[in-house]
């Protein structure tokens, strides 16, 4: 586990909070996988491993998303207006700006990442709370 890499709560004892926790998180690795289905069924560079640094193929999957809007825009296929506030608009593409948290040293690693799982977990049911959950 690390600050940027999530891991579930274990399955025991877990609280409501903890529950909720791995429930949304969950549900955001479905919401990444079926969009990564989605981008190598257009393009074939996401079929295979990637040779590239880092920084390389975060454009890269930049670029394609933008493609891939764009694409989607020009074939009259109705794409969702709403936006959240990290998205930004650009002659009708979805651009989302990407941040990088910058490195915790390697001792720190796991008190960090549990830390910011924490921090998630209380949000979910405080103000991060939805109302079927």
């Amino acid at each position: 586990m690390k600050p940027y890499i999530m891991k579930p709560f274990s399955a025991r004892g877990l609280t409501a909070s903890e529950r909720i926790f791995n429930y949304r998180l969950s549900r955001a690795g479905r919401v990444v996988e079926n969009a990564f289905g989605i981008l190598s069924n257009c393009f074939r560079i996401f079929r295979t491993t990637m040779q590239l640094q880092p920084g390389v193929v975060c454009d890269v999957v930049m670029a394609c998303c933008a493609l891939h809007n764009y694409l989607r825009k020009k074939s009259n296929v109705h794409v969702s207006t709403q936006h959240d506030s990290s998205e930004e608009t650009n002659n009708g593409l979805h651009i989302y700006s990407v941040s990088h948290e910058t490195r915790v040293s390697e001792s720190n690693y796991n008190a960090t990442a549990k830390t910011v799982r924490d921090k998630l977990a209380r949000h979910f049911v405080v103000s991060g709370q939805i109302p079927w959950q």
